[in-house]
């Protein structure tokens, strides 16, 4: 105020304007500005939700006032809060004004002040004499010394300490802090904060994804050894996330050569299984691939058909992939191959910026070039062993995902089927049978072909073949597959199309299509692993199925994953290993070579009633009906799948159900599951009351078990939910003796917490004393009792407050309870002997 006041007296006084010194006016009114225009619509949602959100979750706002109401040892309550900061700026936005909320310098101002309610009319009265009669001075101000007096505010909130602190404590919210400050330094503000919220839910994510356990400790009292370097944490985090499997734990005591072979054994599965292989085996290998070759034909045709590229390319794609397949796959039964979802999927993103009708040259190889970064892209995981993001792809997703592509590629084959020519490149069931209606005067006249059912696909194919070609039937308009040429796979590396023009959409359509195909393939492989008590290994499923499309992708073969009919059909035909991919590569093999021009006679239609038998084969309404009876939410879930890629599209609908899904774990997250415990009679167990009623309670004392990573998205609920079980025990009864004296917070299901669920203990700690109620910890995990110690908190709370067990705890409060009855029990009586 000083620095307004000397500077507005400067600026009057020697006409600073005159002099070049800026002078800064009071605002004009602005609500006749208000601007609804759709052209800047989602700039201005876009800034009020960052803005609104910070103002609510950020320093400025809610934890601000929580903060101060704190040391009263009142709340503030969150909601409420919401509700009257939106007022606020709602009606703001109405009167001139633009965005506020509670900045810390003036609430701490407020505080240190003695204000006791909400006086904060008293400044708006105020404010509402200077403008009434002080306005025009202010007019004076110098610009400079504004922006001093905003550096000067500005430098308090670099707060280094706090940032030392985290580095110390917890190198993962120093690395969070670190994200935010550097992002809205060097970036912008909204990166910034996306960045560092982004890593922090990621984190949560892992955690959710990759739970802790631990074995039972033999000893009897909480180990309070020196926490362990971040290296070592760090390391041991990292192993347990990337290396759930240890596959190298036994080699660890194995001689040079033997290590080596084994390794290599490791990395190249073949040569785990190749070396014991014989004849036996080799017959039922030779019965299945022979079988699935007969699959993989029509369906290569047909699936080449989806995806709108040549015939030939789909019977390319099932003679290089199996022989990759069968040197670095894990899987003994998974038979590979195209599969509809990922070919329509292709079609559909590739289609958005070349037409495969006016540029067909162009759409294959940019059909080639997203082949490869789907190889790329797989591979990478598998060896960066993330394989924990296809985990996020959860089976209620998959279900709806695929029941959902079943429906539209039904419908798709409706052209076929109809003998429609034009018809639209969109996917969604509304565009379909628009389509379908719009052009209805193109369906074919004469149904005679129409008798051609998919009995199995190899006969429709065959016969339909035979009768194409002796009735001549493209004569008679019926559409047929045309020419496909002899030879094996020609080169297509030098097509591949690394234009800055097509790359967005070729790296989008390479990453979703890959991730599905992965989902898919390594789902598939285990399933039919676990009929026979066996494993297979995700990552280096992840690792075959990228080098399985980056060899493609050099072959004129196009996306390739292990489908569900053919590994189904492999398994079932009795394949011992994936030698049976061996076989069918070979089988592929003749057929380009001497039997491809003979499959150029199937009919249209007869592809579209192979696809249509194979997709209705997808929509697995059983499992749809089990997820509402064991798990709404998971049927939800599904449905979103379902609907968003039937009536959507199939990105759209598959990002709606993994964001409703990952929404669904945060939530689980940001509202941990806590109960309060009992002592169940003649033992020495504590289980949930709710659970089990017979378990009794503990006079005067309130055991509490927290089951969940504690992180900055659910403190304020924990602490909340921790005031308000004490709440409910003490109004069960007025009388004294049910008062609480001792919290106990069992963490043992704590995994994890971070820096600010450690401050929630301690605002937490700073109540309960207030109440007259002790706070002990029972059996806190190693990464928690290694922060609290870096954090000072055991200290704060006295390592006597540390006990291994519930039963230990409950003794060592009664014997305080006792205690404390009789030392008042003997006040009593000397009090009484006075008088």
């Amino acid at each position: 105020m000083m620095v307004v006041v000397v500077g507005c007296l400067f600026a009057f006084f020697a006409h600073a304007e005159k002099h070049g010194i800026a002078i800064k006016g009071l605002n004009h009114p602005s609500i006749q500005y208000l601007n609804f225009n759709p052209q800047y619509l989602h700039v201005t949602v876009r800034v009020g939700l960052i803005t609104g959100l910070i103002t609510l979750a950020v320093t400025e706002g809610i934890a601000i006032g929580r903060s101060f109401a704190i040391m009263k040892n009142e709340k503030t309550d969150g909601n409420k809060e919401m509700i009257a900061l939106g007022f606020m700026n709602i009606i703001e936005s109405f009167t001139s004004c633009y965005l506020t909320t509670r900045p810390f310098s003036k609430t701490a101002v407020n505080f240190n002040a003695g204000c006791r309610t909400v006086m904060i009319v008293v400044m708006g009265f105020c404010m509402m004499l200077t403008l009434l009669f002080l306005d025009p001075v202010f007019g004076y101000t110098p610009l400079v010394a504004l922006s001093v007096i905003i550096k000067s505010a500005m430098l308090g909130l670099i707060d280094y300490k706090e940032m030392i602190h985290l580095f110390k404590v917890d190198k993962f919210d120093f690395v969070i802090c670190m994200t935010a400050f550097l992002g809205v330094s060097f970036i912008s503000m909204d990166v910034g904060l996306m960045l560092s919220v982004g890593l922090a839910l990621l984190i949560a994510l892992l955690y959710v994804a990759r739970p802790a356990s631990s074995m039972k400790n033999p000893t009897n009292a909480v180990n309070f050894a020196a926490p362990r370097s971040f290296a070592a944490s760090f390391i041991a985090d990292c192993k347990e996330t990337f290396f759930p499997d240890d596959p190298f734990q036994k080699l660890k005591h194995e001689k040079p050569l033997p290590k080596l072979k084994k390794t290599i054994q490791y990395f190249i599965p073949l040569f785990e299984w190749l070396p014991n292989y014989n004849l036996r085996l080799f017959r039922y290998d030779l019965l299945a691939g022979l079988t699935i070759t007969t699959l993989a034909i029509p369906q290569g045709i047909s699936y080449a058909k989806l995806v709108n590229i040549p015939p030939i390319y789909g019977l390319y794609s099932s003679f290089v992939p199996p022989f990759v397949y069968a040197i670095f796959g894990s899987s003994k039964y998974l038979a590979v191959g195209t599969v509809a979802a990922c070919s329509l999927l292709l079609a559909e993103t590739i289609g958005e910026k070349a037409s495969p009708k006016d540029n067909p040259t162009l759409y294959l190889h940019l059909i080639f070039t997203a082949t490869f970064f789907t190889g790329i892209f797989q591979t990478a995981l598998g060896f960066l062993r993330l394989g924990i993001l296809v985990d996020f792809l959860s089976h209620s997703t998959i279900t709806g995902f695929m029941g959902g592509t079943a429906i539209i590629i039904c419908l798709q084959q409706l052209k076929g089927v109809f003998g429609v020519k034009h018809f639209t490149t969109k996917t969604d069931v509304v565009s379909v049978l628009r389509a379908l209606f719009l052009h209805r005067d193109e369906r074919q006249k004469r149904p005679k072909l129409f008798w051609v059912s998919a009995i199995a696909p190899m006969i429709v194919v065959v016969v339909g073949c035979l009768f194409a070609f002796f009735a001549h039937a493209e004569k008679h308009g019926i559409a047929i597959v045309g020419d496909l040429k002899k030879g094996l796979n020609p080169p297509s590396i030098q097509y591949l199309n690394f234009d800055p023009q097509y790359l967005p959409v070729t790296v989008r359509a390479g990453i979703i299509t890959g991730l599905i195909a992965l989902a898919e393939g390594i789902a598939i492989g285990r399933s039919f692993a676990i009929m026979k008590n066996e494993q297979t290994d995700g990552n280096k499923e992840m690792i075959a199925f990228g080098f399985m499309n980056i060899i493609g992708s050099f072959t004129s073969c196009y996306l390739t994953t292990g489908p569900f009919s053919k590994t189904a059909v492999n398994f079932n035909a009795g394949c011992r290993t994936a030698m049976s991919n061996v076989v069918m590569g070979f089988c592929m093999m003749l057929t380009l070579l001497f039997l491809a021009p003979v499959f150029g006679y199937t009919p249209l239609v007869a592809l579209s009633a192979i696809i249509m038998s194979a997709m209705l084969g997808l929509i697995d309404y059983k499992e749809m009906i089990h997820l509402f009876k064991v798990d709404k939410f998971d049927f939800v879930i599904c449905m979103t799948a379902f609907l968003g890629v039937s009536f959507i599209s199939m990105d759209v609908g598959l990002i709606l159900s993994v964001g409703l899904a990952l929404l669904r774990a945060l939530l689980y997250v940001a509202r941990p599951a806590s109960c309060k415990l009992g002592k169940i009679p003649n033992s020495d167990l504590y289980r949930d009351t709710e659970q089990y009623p017979g378990s009794s309670p503990i006079q005067g004392i309130l055991v509490l078990q927290l089951g969940s990573p504690i992180y900055f998205a659910n403190t304020t609920y924990i602490r909340e939910r921790v005031l308000r079980y004490i709440q409910e025990e003490q109004g069960v009864s007025d009388s004294k003796t049910d008062v609480v004296e001792h919290l106990l917070l069992d963490l043992s299901g704590v995994s994890s917490i971070d820096m600010t669920g450690i401050e929630t203990f301690v605002e937490l700690r700073r109540i309960l004393v207030s109440k007259g109620i002790q706070l002990k910890i029972v059996n806190p995990r190693i990464e928690v009792l290694e922060k609290m110690t870096l954090a000072k908190f055991t200290d704060v709370m006295g390592k006597e407050s540390f006990y291994l067990s519930i039963e230990d705890a409950v003794q060592s409060c009664r014997f305080s309870l006792l205690s404390n009855k009789t030392t008042t029990g003997e006040s009593s009586n000397d009090i009484q002997t006075v008088v």
